[in-house]
């Protein structure tokens, strides 16, 4: 088990709260910013690639408005 400090909300888990989960989840949100603290293990750049292309990035547009 990892322990992890949200930086970010995923799912239950609120930003800001430590939490004790799964070492694969806890290294999952580790290595993709989600969260910080301690890796169960180190990770080739490899595996830290294909991790990152399983995530969708949504950017924010600006709106204009005419009022």
């Amino acid at each position: 088990m990892g322990e992890v400090r949200m930086v970010n909300s995923v799912g239950e888990r609120v930003a800001g709260m430590p939490y004790v989960i799964e070492d694969e989840e806890a290294d999952r949100f580790i290595l993709l910013g989600y969260a910080e603290g301690e890796l169960s293990r180190e990770y080739s750049e490899e595996e830290r690639e294909a991790l990152r292309a399983t995530i969708q990035i949504v950017e924010a547009s600006s709106v204009r408005r005419d009022d």
